[in-house]
């Protein structure tokens, strides 16, 4: 994941900016340990804060909790009696520790779906569908939040979701990858009218295209059947796309050119007899001069 680091001081200025600092009280308890309190401290928990917000992950492990720790450290730093600021201190205290309570339940719990991102990241998928991602991105996000909200149950019954949509993009993603270039052959036929030219051979080409995108979305992870069916399908996409252009080049040619085709067509097979001088095949026809060579060949 890609993590951003940002200063203390950047936090403080957006906060006195939103304006929106919380109000923190002394318990009793907390009142009688006043008198000990050092206000240096509030400075050294900067470096703590630091560290949470850099190091250990929290702005994205939990980012509820690292904003509260953040809003009570400026209102700590800010207020005048010492009081307020020990509350302010302790309040800061007790949200970035909730914080890293947070990062272990995120990560335990959505390890699943840091997985899945994971692969997705290898397999380009935000640059294949970028918005499909994105809100892939920001439900992970909100998945986060709730845990950090307290909110865990809520967070793993809405994981369900995110995880069925997660998977159906990752596996869209090792389709396009490995097969889209049979998938743009064949659109690319269609456009050009070049599927009416090989029926038979685009019908196989289609069956074989979708049957390889279900496979492959069934088992996005199968590398090696993964390889073998995309080889298969990406080849005979394009012997259809080379099958229907030689038909079509065939057809565009007049009686006299295709008089010449075939006479260049059965030379060239001719030529790879390598007893061609004393034993030619050239008179025979083209299936008969393929087998007559597969014979000298064993």
């Amino acid at each position: 994941m890609k993590i951003i680091k940002l200063s203390l001081s950047t936090f403080v200025v957006l906060g006195l900016l939103s304006g929106c600092t919380p109000s923190a009280e002394l318990t009793p308890a907390q009142k009688k340990e006043l008198n000990k309190f050092d206000t240096s401290e509030i400075k050294e928990f900067s470096n703590q804060l630091h560290q949470a917000m850099n190091e250990d992950e929290l702005l994205f492990y939990a980012p509820v909790s690292i904003e509260n720790a953040k809003d009570y450290y400026e209102e700590a730093m800010e207020a005048e009696q010492k009081d307020e600021k020990l509350a302010a201190y302790l309040a800061a205290k007790k949200a970035l520790k909730h914080g890293y309570e947070t990062k272990k339940l995120v990560k335990k719990y959505l390890a699943d779906v840091a997985d899945i991102n994971r692969r997705m990241k290898i397999q380009n998928t935000k640059e294949i569908y970028p918005d499909r991602y994105e809100d892939f991105l920001d439900d992970y996000n909100d998945l986060i939040k709730t845990i950090d909200e307290g909110k865990t149950s809520e967070a793993l019954e809405d994981k369900k979701e995110v995880m069925a949509e997660a998977k159906d993009l990752y596996g869209d993603a090792v389709v396009f990858r490995n097969i889209n270039k049979a998938k743009l052959i064949l659109e690319k036929l269609e456009d050009e009218d070049l599927d009416e030219l090989v029926k038979k051979h685009y019908e196989q080409a289609q069956n074989l295209y979708e049957s390889s995108r279900l496979r492959i979305k069934k088992e996005p992870d199968n590398h090696e059947m993964i390889e073998d069916v995309s080889k298969k399908t990406n080849e005979f996409a394009l012997y259809t796309q080379t099958l229907a252009q030689d038909v079509f080049n065939f057809r565009a040619l007049d009686k006299e050119e295709q008089e010449m085709y075939f006479d260049k067509l059965h030379r060239r097979i001719s030529e790879l007899n390598k007893d061609e001088a004393n034993n030619t095949i050239l008179p025979y026809p083209i299936y008969e001069k393929i087998d007559r060579l597969q014979e000298m060949n064993k």
